[in-house]
């Protein structure tokens, strides 16, 4: 009787080491597979932030580019301050998300149009009947709701920091322009 609960016992060893390698085998590659996961979500978070820096790379190249043929080819050179102006302001929107560090040149385009807006840039725009200074300041007013739209998309950025005293001075100098223009 003895030799049979000996090798009862045997047995019952053998099945409780087995069982503690096979669990214990399990909790290993339960934790190597929670850290393959964790590294497939890091490469997938990444991958979502580059895709989102490409897209704003792109449509800030075609606000750029927009704003470039309309400044150098326009058909009616007395239309393209303003034209030209709300794609490179609209190129902003996407230009900030990207954390580039150099803006001087996209302001620079900014201010070029600036200087060359004329009371022509918003006879057109205002779909107003009336005497011409009611139609200019009807585009005007319109011309500043289509800045206005993109001016809160910039200044909600978490990045407008790098750009807000560049950005205001820009602001300050278009309605000191507008209002020389509303003057005339």
């Amino acid at each position: 009787m003895c030799d049979c609960l000996s090798y009862i016992n045997i047995i019952a060893t053998f099945i409780a080491v087995c069982t503690t390698f096979v669990v214990g085998f399990h909790i290993i590659n339960g934790v190597a597979l929670n850290k393959k996961l964790r590294r497939i979500e890091k490469t997938q978070k990444e991958t979502e932030r580059q895709i989102v820096i490409q897209r704003n790379v792109t449509n800030e190249s075609i606000s750029i580019a927009n704003g470039l043929e309309i400044w150098k080819n326009n058909e009616n050179p007395l239309t393209r301050g303003s034209m030209a102006f709300l794609e490179f302001h609209h190129a902003l929107i996407f230009s900030i998300e990207i954390e580039r560090e150099d803006y001087d040149w996209l302001f620079g385009y900014l201010d070029k149009c600036i200087k060359a807006l004329t009371y022509n840039d918003f006879q057109e725009r205002g779909v107003v009947d009336g005497n011409q200074q009611q139609r200019v300041k009807a585009g005007i007013l319109e011309f500043i709701k289509l800045v206005d739209e993109d001016a809160s998309k910039i200044k909600r950025s978490k990045n407008y920091y790098r750009i807000k005293y560049q950005y205001e001075a820009m602001r300050k100098n278009l309605s000191e322009e507008l209002g020389k223009i509303v003057s005339m």
